[in-house]
C-alpha cells in the first residue's frame, strides 16, 4: 500500500470515529423531538449530523451511506422549513434510517462492503419510504396548511392583544416568504437561475443548483451559472478544501470541452461540492438562524486542542507505568533497609528525599495516563431514551426517561462492558418494573412511568443506578418461586433478610414474571450479567419497595486495562498475601467472648450488632500448622464477599498498605483457588492477590 492510501485510511478512520460520536446523540434528540414536535433545536441538531455524514460519505466513495443520508436529509430539511409536520411515523422512518447508517458505518470499520451488515432490500425500502414522506410535503404546503402549522405556536405565545398582533405579523412574513419560494421554483418564474444563486454563498448556491435535477443536463442558463460559481469558489483554508476546489474546476473544464455538460458531470460535481460543504461545515460549524450569535470555533478552542493516538500505544505506555510502580516499591523497600542501618543515616536521609520526589512524580504520571484512557459515558447513557422508547412502544406503555451524571468517565475498555448490564437493567425496568398505563392509573399513579438513570463517580469506581417507579418486587412471590425451583429451603426462606431475598434474582433461571417475553424477564439473565461484572471487580445490588419501584445499582472499577490497586498486605503462616483495599471494611483482634462455634456450619463473631461468619484463611489455602490456633490469637480482616455480605478472614499479621500491579501468574493453578493473580513486592518477591469474591463459595450461610 502506498503512502497516499495510508493517508486515505487514516482520514477514513477519523471520519468513522467522528460519525459514531456525533450519531450517539441522535437517539436522545429524536426522543425529545417526539415529545415536542416543535423543538427546532432538536431538528437542527439531527439535520447537522446527517448533513455532515452525507457529505463525508460522498468524499470517501461510500455511496450507499451517502444516498440514505441524503434521503433522510431531504425529509429533515422539510421539517426545518415547517413545510412538513413532525409525526411518529416520520420519526420511526428516520430512526430506522439512522440504525441502517450505523450498521453500514460498522461494516466499513470492519473493512467490509457497506451493505455487509444489512439487508439491501430493507435499505432500499426505507429509502423509498423516506422519499414518499418527503413528497407528502406537497399536500401539506398550501398556504392554509402552512398557516395552520404555525397556528399552535401563535396561540401558545399569546399573552395579550399586542403579542397576538406581533405573532400574526410573523406568520404573514412566513407565508410571504413561502409564496416567493413557490414562484421562484415555478417554470418561467420571475427569478433566473443566476439571480437565485446570487442570494446565497457560492458553495451553497452551487450545491443547490447541481442538485436541482441530478439526472438531467443543465439548461444553458444553469450551465453558465455553474461555471461562474466554480470560478468564484473560495479555495478554502485547508489542503483538503483547496484540493477539492481544484478537482471540480479541472473535471468541469475537461469534460465540458470533450463531451459537454452531461448528467454524469453534474453528479460528479455534486458529490465533490457536497464533500467540500461538509469539510467547511466541520471547520466553521453549521450555524442556524437561532445560533448565529454562538461562537462555536471559539468554544472548541477554549476546550483545548486534541490529537488521536492508537489505543495500543496508550496500553503499552500504561504497562510501562505499571513497571515503574513496581520499581518505586523496590526503592521504598531499599529505603526501609537504609533507615535501619545507623551507620549511613546521612545517606539514608538524602535517599528518602529523592524517593519522595520520585514517588510524587511517578504517581502523577500514573494519574495522567489513566486520565488519558478515560472517556465520557455520555454516549452509553444517551442510548437509554431510545431503548426505553422502543421497549415501551412494544409493550404499549408510557415511559419518561431522566438521565443524570453524563459527565462521568471510565476507562475506554469498560464502555462495551458497561453497555450490556445497563441495557439489561433498562429492559427489566421497562418490561417488568413499570406497569401498564391502565394499572398505574388504577393505583393512583401517573399513566406515564418514570425511569431514572443516574451515574456518579467515586475515587476508584463508577456507580450507575437504574430506578423505576413501578410495582416493585414482591418478596413473598420471589421466595415462593425460589422454593419451587429448589434454590432455598423452608428454613432458609424464614430466616432470609430482605437484601438476601433480592439476591435470589441473580440465581440462574429465576424470574418473577408470569410470562417471560422475548424482550426480558425480571431475573432472567441477571446471573450472567452479575458474573460478567464480578469478573471485572464490580457488583450489582438491588433495592425495592412493593408498589413504589425498584433500583438496580451497578458498580464497576473505573480502570481495568492494567490493574493498579491499593493492596492490604497480610501474613498467613509465614506467607504474604494481598487483599484489595477497596474490599476491606476493617481489621481487629477478636475478643474470645464474641466468638461462637456452630457445629453444623462453623465459627462466627459478633461485631457491632452484626454476626460475621469466620474463614480461617490458612486452612482455606492448606497452609495451617498442625496445631489450630484460637481465633482470638489471630486478626480478623472484615471483607465484603459478593453474594454473601460481610465475612471475617483470620490472618496472623497485618503488614500494611502498598500499591501493587496485578499480573497474571503463569505455571500456578488458580482455577480453584481464590486468587486473581500475583504482584511483585518491594523486595522483589511475588505475593498472590486474593480475589475476595471467589471466597463466596467457602463462606457458610
Amino acid at each position: 500500500m502506498d503512502d497516499d492510501n495510508e493517508i486515505d485510511l487514516e482520514i477514513l478512520g477519523v471520519f468513522l470515529e467522528e460519525a459514531e460520536e456525533s450519531m450517539a446523540e441522535l437517539d436522545a434528540r429524536f426522543v425529545a423531538l417526539e415529545k415536542d414536535p416543535k423543538d427546532r433545536e432538536s431538528v437542527d441538531g439531527i439535520f447537522r449530523v446527517i448533513h455532515t455524514i452525507k457529505g463525508n460519505a460522498a468524499f470517501f466513495g461510500l455511496m450507499g451511506i451517502k444516498r440514505l443520508a441524503h434521503q433522510m436529509e431531504d425529509l429533515l430539511s422539510l421539517m426545518r422549513e415547517g413545510r412538513i409536520q413532525v409525526t411518529p411515523p416520520r420519526i420511526n422512518a428516520l430512526l430506522k434510517g439512522v440504525d441502517f447508517v450505523r450498521l453500514m458505518l460498522s461494516a466499513v470499520r470492519e473493512e467490509k462492503p457497506e451493505l455487509a451488515n444489512v439487508n439491501k432490500d430493507d435499505v432500499v425500502e426505507i429509502g423509498k419510504s423516506l422519499e414518499a414522506m418527503s413528497k407528502d410535503a406537497d399536500d401539506e404546503s398550501s398556504d392554509l396548511s402552512f398557516v395552520l402549522h404555525h397556528l399552535d405556536t401563535v396561540i401558545a405565545h399569546v399573552g395579550d392583544l399586542q403579542t397576538l398582533r406581533e405573532k400574526v405579523k410573523q406568520v404573514r412574513v412566513l407565508v410571504s416568504e413561502r409564496q416567493k419560494r413557490e414562484v421562484d421554483k415555478a417554470p418561467g418564474g420571475e427569478a433566473s437561475a443566476q439571480a437565485q444563486m446570487d442570494e446565497k454563498p457560492n458553495l451553497d448556491s452551487l450545491v443547490e443548483l447541481l442538485a436541482k435535477a441530478p439526472l438531467e443536463a443543465p439548461t444553458d442558463e444553469e450551465a453558465e451559472a455553474i461555471a461562474n460559481l466554480l470560478r468564484d469558489l473560495d479555495s478554502g483554508d485547508s489542503d483538503a478544501e483547496r484540493e477539492l476546489v481544484a478537482k471540480m474546476i479541472s473535471e468541469h473544464e475537461s469534460m465540458v470541452s470533450s463531451v459537454g455538460f452531461v448528467p454524469l458531470l453534474r453528479e460528479v460535481l455534486l458529490e465533490s461540492a457536497q464533500a467540500l460543504q461538509a469539510l467547511v461545515s466541520q471547520r466553521q460549524g453549521v450555524e442556524t438562524e437561532d445560533q448565529k450569535k454562538v461562537d462555536k470555533p471559539r468554544k472548541r478552542e477554549a476546550a483545548g486542542r486534541t490529537m488521536r493516538v492508537e489505543e495500543a500505544k496508550i496500553d503499552q505506555f500504561l504497562d510501562y507505568v505499571g513497571d515503574l510502580i513496581i520499581v518505586r516499591e523496590m526503592f521504598v523497600n531499599v529505603g526501609k533497609r537504609l533507615r535501619e542501618d545507623t551507620k549511613i543515616s546521612p545517606l539514608s536521609s538524602d535517599y528518602q528525599h529523592a524517593l519522595e520526589a520520585f514517588s510524587v512524580l511517578s504517581h502523577s504520571l500514573q494519574e495522567s495516563i489513566m486520565a488519558v484512557r478515560k472517556v465520557s459515558i455520555k454516549g452509553v447513557l444517551q442510548k437509554v431514551p431510545r431503548m426505553a422508547r422502543d421497549l415501551a412502544s412494544a409493550r404499549e406503555k408510557e415511559v419518561r426517561v431522566e438521565i443524570y451524571g453524563e459527565s462521568a468517565s471510565v476507562d475506554k475498555s469498560l464502555l462495551e462492558t458497561l453497555e450490556g448490564p445497563l441495557t439489561h437493567m433498562v429492559r427489566n425496568a421497562v418490561d417488568h418494573g413499570i406497569e401498564s398505563p391502565e394499572i398505574r392509573e388504577s393505583r393512583g399513579k401517573d399513566r406515564c412511568g418514570t425511569l431514572i438513570v443516574r451515574a456518579h463517580e467515586e475515587r476508584e469506581v463508577i456507580r450507575i443506578d437504574v430506578s423505576d417507579d413501578g410495582g416493585g418486587i414482591d418478596e413473598t412471590k420471589l421466595k415462593a418461586k425460589a422454593l419451587t425451583l429448589g434454590l432455598i429451603s423452608d428454613h432458609q426462606a424464614k430466616r432470609m433478610r430482605r437484601e438476601e431475598v433480592f439476591e435470589l434474582l441473580f440465581a440462574p433461571g429465576l424470574s418473577t414474571a408470569e410470562k417471560v417475553t422475548d424482550i426480558s424477564g425480571r431475573g432472567v439473565g441477571m446471573d450472567v450479567v452479575r458474573r460478567n461484572v464480578v469478573e471485572l471487580g464490580g457488583d450489582i445490588s438491588i433495592t425495592s419497595e412493593l408498589g413504589k419501584g425498584t433500583t438496580f445499582s451497578l458498580q464497576l472499577p473505573k480502570a481495568v486495562t492494567v490493574q493498579i490497586l491499593d493492596g492490604f498486605l497480610v501474613r498467613v503462616n509465614g506467607e504474604r498475601f494481598i487483599l484489595p483495599l477497596q474490599s476491606i471494611k476493617e481489621s481487629f483482634r477478636p475478643d474470645q467472648d464474641h466468638v461462637v462455634t456452630v457445629a453444623s456450619t462453623g465459627e462466627y463473631i459478633s461485631r457491632r450488632g452484626q454476626v460475621l461468619p469466620l474463614l480461617r484463611f490458612g486452612e482455606v489455602l492448606s497452609l495451617a500448622s498442625i496445631s489450630r490456633k484460637s481465633a482470638c490469637d489471630s486478626i480478623v480482616v472484615s471483607v465484603d464477599v459478593s453474594g454473601k455480605g460481610p465475612a471475617g478472614l483470620l490472618v496472623d499479621e497485618v503488614l500494611g498498605v502498598q500499591q501493587v500491579v496485578l499480573r497474571e501468574v503463569h505455571g500456578i493453578e488458580t482455577a480453584n483457588a481464590p486468587f486473581s493473580g500475583g504482584a511483585v513486592l518491594g523486595d522483589g518477591r511475588v505475593a498472590m492477590v486474593v480475589d475476595v469474591d471467589r471466597l463466596g463459595g467457602l463462606v457458610h450461610a
